[in-house]
């Protein structure tokens, strides 16, 4: 059951099997058997830790590997403490992984949750949600030559000091996984940006296109597709109309080479299975609606955003 909830999720990241269940067990093995509504997200962070952080990422501008034990940690305190956006433990894991893959040190997510919440709480409540968090961007870290004060670089630094596309798109990442919102890395031509959760989806910033961006070899129009399509299937619903094709597709690929990522999503009369594929996750997403994308509901704990 464990393995099949993982392949629902997206499965271990570069399918680092292996390294993505011993991260689970290490962080679950205190968890009561009855869970309560605190424990049921905190399995889920458990989860989107250990799928995302199978494969190590680096700290900003360091060769420190992120702990994920250290990781998870942080995100269950942030949450229990409400730190995070009332939104957040409504996510599923899928998405959860795109919130707990922060090149941010643990202290410099909270400094930047303490800082927005001290400095311009506001901006965490703005009406247009495309606005919350990123709407320092605009205010104060704004395109302009950076300067660097220090190494290794801090998101602080990026904050007082600046910078042109890059920072702007760096710093835009960090503050939404500082508060628990999940984004997705973004570059096309000439250009760094982000692309946001927001309740009526996914969104591109900073003048990003879904055609044109691309990130960690998937392009936009990829991405926007399985974001869309999760978003308006359970996990359950998802597994059985497209992940258990995939999969039948990949064993096809691996026995036959492996075909070139732009030929993934190509229908080919000699790739029955991956064929079929694309077309499930097309059809999958004829019900996508704004709606679909809302996380709302009793969250466990009453937030600082919420109070504020």
């Amino acid at each position: 059951d464990m393995l099949k909830f993982m392949l629902a999720h997206g499965g271990p990241k570069d399918g680092k099997w292996g390294s993505a269940i011993k991260i689970y067990f290490e962080i679950s093995n205190d968890f009561p058997e009855e869970a309560d509504e605190l424990t049921m997200v905190y399995r889920k962070i458990a989860m989107a830790v250990a799928l995302e952080l199978a494969t190590p990422i680096n700290e900003f501008d360091t060769k420190i590997p992120v702990d994920p034990v250290a990781r998870y940690k942080h995100y269950a305190e942030a949450y229990k403490n409400g730190e995070l956006d009332p939104a957040f433990p409504h996510f599923s894991v899928w998405e959860l992984r795109h919130v707990i893959n922060s090149d941010a040190k643990n202290d410099q997510l909270a400094w930047g949750r303490k800082m927005m919440m001290n400095y311009a709480p506001y901006i965490t409540t703005l009406t247009d949600a495309t606005e919350r968090y990123t709407y320092m961007l605009k205010t104060d870290v704004l395109m302009r030559n950076p300067t660097w004060t220090g190494s290794p670089r801090t998101y602080q630094q990026v904050l007082s000091g600046g910078g042109k596309d890059k920072p702007n798109a760096w710093f835009g990442r960090f503050i939404c996984k500082a508060f628990g919102i999940p984004t997705w890395g973004c570059s096309q031509p000439k250009k760094e940006s982000l692309i946001r959760w927001t309740p009526t989806g996914w969104i591109p910033l900073m003048g990003a296109t879904w055609e044109e961006c691309s990130f960690d070899g998937m392009s936009g129009i990829d991405f926007q597709a399985e974001s869309s399509a999760r978003a308006c299937h359970t996990a359950e619903e998802y597994y059985k109309k497209a992940v258990l094709l995939d999969c039948l597709a990949d064993m096809t690929d691996a026995k036959r080479g492996q075909d070139a990522e732009s030929e993934k999503n190509a229908i080919h009369p000699m790739k029955l299975w991956r064929s079929l594929s694309t077309i499930q996750k097309a059809v999958l997403l004829e019900g996508v609606n704004a709606e679909a994308f809302e996380r709302s509901g009793e969250g466990g704990v009453k937030t600082k955003i919420e109070k504020y």
